[in-house]
């Protein structure tokens, strides 16, 4: 009971302490983040190590233009083994880690050294023999270690920077105190431990620069247009569908895609008001990929109009079609949304809340082609899904 009231307390102490440095921040250059590692002790002959794991905070400053200082709060697990036994030791410390990355290049961060000094509270510890099939926790008379009993150790290392947010540690802690031998175990051993240190104040700049750009970028797209790809009809099908005679389902499909690009663009017209619209069929996209957009845009009788320019390159594609989602890794029906190359964006442009239906395969029985169920066209919430996307744009821009 008295080992899990002393981890509560850490863990509040480590919840107490992000406010306070986040008020420090505005006074001087602090930081503060996490840690997670793994450790393994390094013991000699009479045990080996079991791998164990860690975890902390701490905050840190810059001390010079080649060192930052770090001070770190932490609990750690470690564990032995008995090599002739099969019975382990396990050590449950309260560590106050005080250490500098010491790099060889001011310019950079990219690569540093560690040096510092690590002090260690037990705060409990136990000894486990293998009996029935598990481990049963023994007291046993040679293991001396004491409750409160203060552990040092020296702390070299290296450490190497992921981004402006995760650094990956490598650390050998050389033990002062450590007394462990054949038929005695007392004091904590030098260990080797690989750790994650995740700095919460890059990340908050990381995420901050993030917003800031995505929001210039969508300020430009407000400042461009948004051209809408409607669709034409399968003009192999049609021809086939004529030269069978088949004019009912040809004329069927025409008047299908009619009236679909004819709601899509009443639709558009009526819900979206972000940024001016423009209109073309798929079988430009072609030109519009290669940047020629001379008379490819749609009149209010959607007829091709070489009058009809758009004012700026600052634009993005959209249509109504299916597509594989990057969300749901499926093939969807609904607004999608495309870059200048015909290539799906990610979020906030395309979200799940723009899918209206699945789009299916599957065999027709006794039959040798392969079929898809699509939806009906006729049910699609046009108008939801295209102020779903408009909303979202002026939410991102802040407005």
């Amino acid at each position: 009971m008295r080992f899990n009231s002393i981890i509560y307390s850490f863990c509040m102490l480590l919840l107490l302490m992000i406010p306070s440095v986040t008020i420090a921040q505005t006074k001087s250059p602090l930081g503060y983040g996490l840690k997670l590692g793994a450790n393994y002790a390094t013991i000699g002959s009479d045990y080996r190590g079991l791998a164990s794991l860690s975890a902390g905070g701490f905050i840190n400053t810059p001390i010079a233009n080649h060192a930052v200082l770090f001070i770190e709060p932490g609990l750690s697990i470690l564990g032995i083994k008995e090599k002739q036994l099969d019975t382990k030791h396990m050590m449950y410390n309260l560590d106050l880690h005080t250490f500098a990355y010491l790099f060889p290049d001011a310019t950079t961060r990219d690569f540093g050294f560690i040096v510092g000094l690590r002090p260690s509270y037990l705060l409990a510890y136990n000894s486990q023999v293998f009996n029935l099939g598990n481990y049963q926790t023994k007291q046993l008379p040679y293991n001396n270690n004491k409750q409160g009993q203060i552990d040092f150790a020296g702390s070299v290392g290296v450490t190497i920077a992921f981004s402006q947010v995760v650094n990956l540690d490598v650390t050998y802690n050389h033990s002062f105190t450590n007394q462990n031998k054949i038929n005695n175990v007392q004091g904590r051993p030098s260990a080797v431990e690989v750790g994650l240190r995740f700095n919460a104040v890059s990340l908050k700049k990381t995420l901050d620069n993030q917003a800031q750009s995505l929001q210039k970028e969508i300020a430009t797209f407000q400042k461009g247009a948004l051209l809408v790809m409607l669709i034409t009809p399968n003009q192999k099908q049609l021809d086939r569908l004529r030269a069978e005679g088949n004019e009912e389902a040809y004329n069927l499909i025409l008047y299908e895609i009619k009236n679909r690009n004819t709601r899509v663009y009443n639709e558009f017209e009526r819900t979206y008001a972000f940024n001016r619209v423009y209109y073309f069929y798929d079988t430009s996209v072609t030109k519009l990929i290669a940047g020629q957009t001379d008379g490819i845009f749609l009149n209010k009788t959607l007829q091709p109009d070489s009058s009809i320019r758009i004012p700026s390159q600052d634009y993005l594609i959209a249509s109504f079609c299916e597509d594989f989602s990057n969300y749901t890794g499926r093939r969807h029906f609904g607004l999608f949304m495309y870059d200048k190359n015909m290539i799906q964006l990610p979020k906030p442009y395309n979200h799940p809340n723009q899918l209206a239906s699945p789009v299916f395969e599957y065999v027709v029985v006794r039959g040798e082609e392969s079929k898809m169920r699509r939806p009906s066209y006729l049910t699609v919430p046009y108008d939801r899904l295209i102020n779903k996307f408009n909303s979202r744009m002026y939410r991102y821009l802040g407005d």
